[in-house]
């Protein structure tokens, strides 16, 4: 039913604007209109808002904005419709705001009063007969954080996916360069005391292996590097293990005792690299008992064994036997 109406009522008015004397009045018509639309809008006191982009620049070369500014700020205009017309559809122009130039607060704060730089406003949207009534917000605040820039030295991460009891990593693993330029605001980069590289997986050893490996550099922003990458080589070797027979040593035993140990030897079975294998010595071992860990038991009969500083190139080690017996004598 209304279907059928609006096709009625579409079907009369095509009817007559196909009378020569109705396109004529409709003609008129229609420049009436534009008449009078032109006319309206070259009045003024007509007042609309439109926002306008911020645009950034010449932020000092040792500083950074921690918090983004806002991109836009709104301003209400008085004037022409036509001016207005033109700030609300057809608005390319942007505010510039000089961050180097702007007065500085005591927490190192910078700001930008919108009263203060009217005629910069004006001069940037080209005001031609429109009058700025107010800007919203009329402060702007940034806050500026200053970079610095430090040396800290790079750490391998190493995971082996080997039997680490037949070969172990040789020497400390070397890396090339072994430090890396770090440029960050202040309070970000003092925490930051060491990077370390992503984890180099070896799925068998050799006897110098070098790789490409990136660090693991944070993931924050105004953070910039000097390095993403470094090199790193390893060196491997077989663990081989032997048997050593060392003295054992009394110690802390009163003047007024003999304290005497037995056996007086003990054996110790220790790993070491094959490339150090040779360069082991038993005086390099020294084995003791320490009378201080029975003088509080005289009911014990046995003592532990210890070993001060073994050589730097033994990986692991083992006493056997790990306790003997003893004798205290008065003297």
């Amino acid at each position: 039913m209304l279907l059928s109406k609006i096709k009625e009522i579409l079907e009369g008015l095509s009817s007559w604007f196909l009378r020569g004397n109705n396109r004529v009045k409709l003609l008129f018509l229609l420049i009436s209109l534009f008449l009078w639309f032109i006319i309206k809008l070259s009045q003024t006191g007509y007042r609309s808002p439109s926002h306008f982009m911020l645009d950034y620049y010449d932020l000092p070369v040792d500083r950074i904005l921690l918090q983004e500014g806002p991109d836009n700020i709104q301003i209400e205009f008085e004037g022409t419709g036509f001016s207005l017309l033109r700030y609300k559809w057809f608005n390319g122009n942007s505010i510039a705001i000089d961050i180097n130039a702007l007065p500085e607060l005591e927490d190192g704060r910078r700001y930008w009063l919108t009263n203060d730089n009217l005629g910069e406003i004006e001069s940037d949207l080209s005001l031609n007969g429109t009058r700025i009534l107010r800007i919203n917000p009329d402060t702007l605040f940034f806050n500026l954080g200053r970079l610095m820039s430090k040396k800290v030295p790079i750490l391998a991460l190493y995971q082996a996916n080997f039997d680490t009891n037949q070969f172990v990593l040789y020497r400390k693993i070397r890396l090339s360069p072994d430090s890396v330029l770090l440029t960050a605001p202040a309070q970000d980069l003092w925490k930051i005391n060491e990077i370390y590289t992503k984890p180099i997986l070896l799925s068998e050893p050799s006897d110098s292996i070098a790789v490409e490996i990136d660090l693991n550099l944070p993931k924050v922003e105004n953070f910039k590097a000097n390095i993403s990458r470094t090199e790193a080589r390893l060196e491997f070797s077989a663990l081989a293990e032997a048997k050593i027979e060392v003295p054992i040593i009394a110690i802390n035993n009163p003047d007024s005792t003999l304290f005497e140990i037995i056996p007086n030897k003990a054996e110790i079975v220790y790993r070491t690299a094959l490339r150090d294998f040779k360069d082991i010595r038993a005086d390099e071992f020294l084995m003791y008992a320490d009378y201080n860990d029975i003088a509080d038991n005289p009911e014990a009969r046995f003592i532990s064994l210890k070993i001060e500083s073994p050589p730097q190139a033994v990986r692991y080690l083992q006493i056997n036997p790990q306790r003997v017996e003893f004798i205290i004598t008065p003297l």
